[in-house]
């Protein structure tokens, strides 16, 4: 089993939620906000015991975070936490991101639902 597997079982056999939160940035020339990050310059997520982050492939510029006991309010605050990085800092002006979210087991409750889930929601910050 992949650790998203995993972490989907003990969430439902727990009967916890599980945030899973996707970032990434199209431009490759001003390609900062992931590198910010990944270095805690900013934080978008506190990180603790419940919290794993993923990089999928640092050359597309992708990261992933999963959050045990999280809650709709939280995700929808890592949302907004996103939003304001990236309009109120210039060095961002440039950068296309986007970003998409997932509770589990409440919008989706397997890998393959989840995941096609986060492809299909991206949320693109407009500057």
């Amino acid at each position: 089993k992949s650790d998203l597997e995993k972490q989907i079982t003990t969430a439902k056999n727990n009967n916890y939620k599980l945030g899973i939160i996707k970032i990434k940035e199209n431009n490759e020339e001003a390609s900062v906000f992931i590198d910010d990050i990944l270095s805690n310059e900013i934080s978008i997520i506190r990180k603790s015991a419940n919290v794993k982050e993923y990089i999928i492939n640092k050359s597309r510029r992708c990261v992933y975070y999963t959050v045990m006991h999280m809650d709709r309010f939280a995700l929808n605050f890592v949302g907004k936490k996103i939003d304001g990085f990236i309009n109120s800092e210039q060095k961002y002006q440039k950068c296309d991101i986007l970003y998409s979210t997932v509770l589990c087991p409440d919008d989706a409750d397997t890998v393959e639902t989840i995941i096609n889930q986060l492809n299909s929601d991206t949320i693109e910050v407009k500057l």
